[in-house]
């Protein structure tokens, strides 16, 4: 067994017993190391420079593999160069390798069928808990809120013009923004009727 392979066994035992990762995550670590030392013939942990990195990314790249994967797999290299630097009070000597940045891809919007079928699942009877529901849903697409800004609304939060109808919510959004939003007569509707 080379000196590098005894590096990753005590980083994945440190990741079993001292971070109590999941069996599953440090066998995808241990796989992803022993990929890495295997192509780049790696034989110390505390010796690896940038370039050898940087190789291996771009055969990963020349595979197929997605960015996410690539990202996963440089992870795991600098998880594990990073402890065994810190256990032998060395510096990192690929530091300033950085991850591949994953692209943001944009949420795929749901069609009206689909929408109009979840509305209509939520309307089973006039119990409260599909009033609820059903509230939640229209709320959900009447403000284009977030799920956690809709669970998180108190009824403080519901505004209502003379005691009327409901014409708008105050929501609270990522890092304690609120903003208030309109809303529209389905929405409007469903919420008084749960209310």
């Amino acid at each position: 067994m080379t000196l590098a392979n005894s590096q990753v066994r005590e980083f994945l035992n440190h990741l079993n017993v001292e971070r109590g990762l999941s069996s599953n995550t440090v066998m995808a670590y241990g796989r992803d190391l022993e990929k890495f030392l295997e192509l780049e013939g790696a034989t110390d942990l505390l010796t690896l420079t940038a370039t050898q990195v940087e190789n291996y990314v771009a055969q990963l790249r020349a595979r197929g593999l997605s960015e996410s994967s690539i990202a996963r797999n440089v992870v795991s290299i600098r998880s594990a160069v990073s402890f065994t630097c810190k256990e032998s009070h060395l510096p990192n000597p690929i530091s300033d390798v950085k991850p591949p940045k994953n692209t943001l891809r944009l949420p795929k919007a749901l069609t009206v069928k689909e929408i109009s079928d979840l509305i209509d699942a939520t309307k089973r009877s006039d119990d409260p808990h599909s009033l609820r529901a059903t509230s939640i849903v229209e709320l959900l697409y009447g403000t284009g809120a977030r799920i956690s800004e809709i669970v998180s609304l108190n009824l403080s939060d519901v505004m209502k013009i003379d005691g009327g109808e409901v014409l708008s919510v105050r929501l609270e959004g990522k890092g304690g923004k609120t903003r208030v939003v309109p809303l529209g007569g389905y929405a409007q509707r469903a919420l008084d009727q749960y209310l």
